[in-house]
């Protein structure tokens, strides 16, 4: 029997999940960007209409405890405000909103914004939410089937994530969409010492230096990535190069770290993985790739041409040179590639959210996907006629990216 059950993944990331029967609904199979969402079996009634009920139940209890704890830190806040009336020349250090995980760390210029933010439940938050991502990830490898309480944690640690992610991203911090702010080397030089702190393994005065040295090039390196770019760059471009920059900042960090504190920050059931992976630019292609299921190489070329002819509304007599370029973006892929992209973990959690985002892929074919993906843009912006319509709105769309899923 499935049970389905409302899961919500780093950055407000709302999927559904069939844990126990694995039924994995069928994505729109020539749909770029939009696809069907999963569908109850109507054998199952009754069935669906208990668990439908322990569900909702669930839920209720769920917002219950959030509400309480928002009411249990508005009387904190309160109660702050008040100690610091009676004692105030007692001013607390300046590293004391950062909890356990020591000052905050952040350039001038976001430096407000980062100071904002509440790292230790940040960090809390993550180091509770990596060990159940890896035992639901392990267990959808397996065929284990999962408790529904594991899934009600996910939502509930990935809450103060969630919270962090839209916070920075509202307040300005740059990024290719929420999880991109989420993943700043500013963001990350906090909640990587906030979450080791909160784990117990906390970075030594040695460690604290190299990391925020580590901010610091990294910092630099992105803001002239971000000033080097002219008008004409697509948005995928861009996207590549950050996930690419964030990418080498986090194994820098890690080097950086023991092996019992790269542990708690990438579990191995994770570690790689789109979406699972919060210390890597893992969650931002988790929300960029649009998935095309095909059954074989063969058949993966034209559902990509009709997904582009749909999408961007290319003309008939722009087929021809549609069909060019999806054919060379299948034949990129090689044969190791496409058998990633019908691993059991990948496939049936890309059925989670019915399609609307990438699953839990492994991230180096994900990554090549979406260069494959810049190049067919690139490709197509090249021979299509200067004036083609469907080349302009394909340059004006946002930083998505093809990604093969197999039936």
């Amino acid at each position: 029997m499935s049970v389905k059950t409302t899961v919500a993944i780093v950055a407000a990331c709302a999927v559904s999940a069939f844990l126990a029967g694995r039924h994995l609904a069928p994505a729109g199979e020539d749909a770029l960007l939009t696809v069907d969402a999963p569908s109850a079996r109507h054998d199952e009634g009754p069935a669906l209409d208990a668990r439908g009920a322990q569900l909702e139940k669930a839920r209720h209890e769920l917002k219950a405890a959030q509400e309480r704890n928002a009411k249990l830190e508005q009387d904190n806040e309160a109660l702050q405000k008040q100690l610091a009336a009676l004692i105030p020349d007692m001013a607390l250090p300046e590293g004391a909103a950062a909890g356990a995980g020591g000052s905050i760390y952040g350039p001038t210029k976001l430096r407000g914004v980062l100071e904002a933010q509440d790292w230790a439940s940040a960090g809390d938050a993550a180091r509770k939410l990596l060990p159940v991502l890896a035992e639901l990830t392990s267990a959808i490898g397996t065929g284990t089937d999962v408790d529904e309480s594991r899934m009600l944690d996910i939502a509930k640690h990935n809450g103060p994530l969630q919270t962090l992610a839209i916070g920075l991203a509202q307040d300005g911090v740059p990024g290719t969409g929420v999880n991109g702010s989420f993943t700043h080397p500013a963001a990350s030089v906090n909640l990587v010492r906030a979450t080791l702190a909160q784990a117990k393994v906390p970075l030594d005065d040695k460690q604290s230096a190299r990391l925020n040295d580590l901010g610091d090039r990294y910092l630099e390196e992105d803001a002239r990535r971000l000033a080097g770019y002219g008008d004409e760059v697509l948005a995928l471009q861009k996207a590549i190069d950050e996930g690419d920059l964030k990418d080498r900042f986090y194994a820098d960090v890690d080097a950086l770290l023991t092996q019992a504190q790269v542990e708690v920050l990438h579990p191995p059931a994770v570690k790689g993985r789109l979406g699972v992976d919060i210390f890597s630019s893992g969650v931002i292609w988790h929300t960029l790739g649009k998935m095309i299921r095909f059954e074989d190489r063969e058949d993966l070329a034209p559902r990509l041409a009709r997904a582009l002819m749909a999408e961007y509304k290319f003309t008939e007599s722009e087929a021809g040179i549609v069909s060019d370029a999806a054919a060379t973006w299948a034949n990129s892929f090689s044969e190791e590639d496409l058998a990633d992209f019908g691993e059991r973990v990948y496939v049936e959690s890309a059925g989670f959210s019915g399609g609307r985002v990438a699953g839990w892929a492994k991230l180096a074919p994900a990554r090549r996907a979406a260069g494959y993906t810049l190049v067919l843009k690139q490709t197509l912006s090249d021979r299509l006629p200067a004036g083609s319509e469907g080349a302009a709105r394909m340059r004006r769309s946002g930083p998505n990216f093809a990604m093969p899923l197999k039936k």
